[in-house]
């Protein structure tokens, strides 16, 4: 059996028509729900882009943070971004083992923080490609002109950063073709027709899509207006003074991502159906987090709000011999893909963090004839230096660091947006969700994380802090 890992940036858990989102237009996710298995709750374990996919690529877990990692030159990194590093050289990665068992391994991506120097993404990957300009990734240059800003932004005066290198990056884009994410299908397809002769393969397909600036064909998000659009583009919204009708233009750039995404998918299975592999692979599709659309009153994602939109991920299974149309809601996180992948093609491996999540859907252990129900009664997602308790009922967050710490308490199963902080009124809760976090980090609040204190802070760092000074 083949196996194919598709993980997203970005992508909200709830954009997919099939499973309620009635206001999507996903065609290619609706028929990989409709024949396959939706883990309707699936978490995060340790955030943001790059600590997630440590989760996923290893199945162990990033959290209790560490500083002992070398992050030269993978900037933002520790300490301004607790776990923001590479794969340990002691911690081996999914495609090292597959490689290892006989499996073609093959990586395909824009992600670029990746590929950072001392990230290790690659490791174990007989074949792997970068497809650059995703974000700011620092790919093209240019003048002040090409920027075009007053498309995009009210101050073309003073564009971000982060923008700016994003329109430097895509003035060449015309086609959907030039697009970063159907590159990365193509080179998917090129990958699969290489390896015929090459069977099993594990192919891990990684974009940073749907990630901000949502800037995709405009004709994608004209989709989901109603009367065309005249104004500005705000494909990065945030610090922008957007009318009423300015945001649900933002929204609909981002659904329009979200849709081009699901199209370009879609070449990339109908290539697997016409090469008669479809039934002989397992598709597995993530995210890494998701991102607010004006929930709370913001666009973007941030450790300020561990709410679901953006602690939930996507986990969409097909597996050719497993159920269809099927939803599982027992709690999963990204540390059980790699071991479920492992399981999958029947390749032994020592015990990592993550268990085998696919007992839960096919029936056929232990698992799902009564012996458990799931696999964990909690879990726990790390941002930084928040932390969410989260059960079935109640989502608690702290800030770990704290000297004092100040929980918040949110009733899920009837705030799911968790507007309502209820701590107050059930300290009861508040007890039994720090004794979780406090049972798993074996210390009480605050927390003091081994190798907290780097001696060897960032050049930028040491600059803004000598600036600072002067001022």
């Amino acid at each position: 059996m083949n196996c194919i890992v598709i993980c997203l940036d970005t992508f909200r858990a709830d954009c997919i028509r099939h499973l309620g989102a009635q206001h999507m237009q996903t065609p290619t996710l609706d028929a990989m729900a409709r024949d396959g298995v939706w883990f309707e709750n699936a978490f995060a374990e340790a955030l943001p882009t790059v600590p997630a996919r440590r989760s996923l690529f290893t199945g162990i877990r990033g959290f209790p943070w560490r500083w002992t990692i070398d992050t030269t030159g993978s900037s933002p990194g520790a300490p301004g971004m607790p776990g923001w590093h590479g794969v340990p050289p002691h911690q081996q990665t999914l495609a090292e083992r597959l490689s290892r068992a006989g499996y073609a391994t093959g990586l395909v991506a824009d992600t670029y923080h990746l590929f950072k120097p001392t990230m290790n993404f690659t490791r174990g990957f007989m074949n792997w490609e970068f497809f650059r300009g995703q974000e700011a990734d620092p790919y093209r240059l240019g003048t002040e002109e090409e920027l075009q800003a007053e498309r995009y932004t009210y101050n073309p005066n003073n564009v971000p950063f982060g923008l700016r290198q994003w329109l430097w990056n895509v003035k060449d884009r015309h086609t959907e073709e030039d697009f970063t994410f159907a590159k990365c299908m193509r080179r998917a397809i090129q990958f699969i027709e290489d390896s015929r002769n090459q069977h099993p393969f594990f192919l891990w397909i990684d974009s940073f899509e749907a990630h901000e600036p949502w800037h995709p064909p405009f004709s994608y998000a004209d989709a989901y207006m109603d009367a065309p659009w005249q104004g500005i583009e705000p494909i990065q919204p945030r610090g922008e003074p957007l009318s009423v009708a300015e945001q649900e233009r933002v929204k609909a750039l981002y659904y329009g991502s979200i849709t081009f995404i699901d199209k370009w998918m879609g070449v990339l299975l109908n290539h697997l159906a016409d090469s008669g592999l479809l039934d002989e692979t397992i598709i597995v599709f993530t995210s890494d987090h998701g991102t607010q659309m004006n929930e709370h009153g913001e666009f973007g994602k941030s450790q300020r709000h561990m709410n679901a939109y953006n602690t939930r991920v996507n986990m969409l299974v097909r597996h050719p011999e497993g159920p269809s149309d099927t939803i599982i809601t027992p709690f999963v996180q990204h540390i059980d893909v790699a071991p479920t992948v492992l399981n999958w093609l029947d390749v032994p491996h020592d015990r990592v963090d993550g268990e085998d999540m696919w007992p839960l859907a096919s029936g056929d252990s232990p698992l799902a004839s009564g012996a458990r129900e799931s696999l964990r009664d909690w879990v726990l997602t790390v941002w930084g230096y928040e932390a969410s308790v989260r059960d079935h009922t109640w989502n608690a967050v702290v800030n770990i660091q704290d000297s004092e710490p100040q929980w918040k308490l949110y009733r899920v199963d009837a705030d799911r947006d968790n507007f309502t902080d209820v701590a107050a009124q059930y300290p009861e809760v508040v007890a039994k969700q720090r004794a979780r976090l406090e049972g798993f980090l074996g210390e009480p609040l605050p927390a003091r994380l081994p190798g907290q204190h780097p001696g060897s802070p960032y050049p930028l760092m040491d600059f803004n802090a000598a600036r600072e000074r002067q001022e």
